[in-house]
């Protein structure tokens, strides 16, 4: 999807913030999110579900919003059946290779974690440390403020700073 909106939108700088955060500018202006539907009988994948939200051109959002979410470009005459499209057939050519992780430099070059300390939400438990990469199973390495590295393939990344 990143690859599509930076091809659509030139010069514009997305970031992604692990795991399914689009970012520019420090802003929050898209995500993904995903779901597997399971064959009970055989355990494989019957079906597998993309959702995907983009602020593409609002101007204005809810006073509680305004720090952390952002359009892409505001004012835009932005075709969205076309801009739909390319996403989906871009996304299409890359499943093939979702098992193996050919995507995983471009998405460890568009991180906004990799190298800052975070704050990780993991249900009702915080983890707080240093990220050290992406692992090649997606999942984000960690090293916590015990010096402990952990791989987490779950959880949700809810503070981003500059590392110290």
């Amino acid at each position: 999807m990143v690859d599509v909106l930076a091809a659509t939108f030139p010069g514009q700088n997305f970031g992604l913030k692990w795991v399914n955060d689009v970012l520019l500018n420090g802003h929050k202006v898209g995500g993904i999110i995903t779901e597997a539907v399971l064959e009970l009988e055989s355990t494989s994948t019957a079906a597998f579900i993309i959702g995907i939200g983009l602020n593409l051109t609002t101007a204005d959002f809810p006073a509680a919003l305004t720090d952390v979410a952002g359009a892409i470009q505001v004012g835009a005459d932005v075709d969205r059946n076309l801009l739909a499209a390319r996403i989906i057939d871009h996304v299409t050519q890359l499943y093939a290779h979702y098992g193996d992780g050919a995507f995983l430099p471009a998405y460890r070059q568009r991180s906004v974690t990799i190298g800052k300390q975070v704050t990780l939400n993991l249900g009702n438990e915080r983890v707080l440390g240093k990220v050290l990469d992406i692992a090649d199973n997606g999942g984000l390495v960690l090293r916590d403020v015990f010096g402990t590295v952990h791989t987490f393939t779950s959880g949700e990344v809810v503070k981003v700073e500059n590392s110290h």
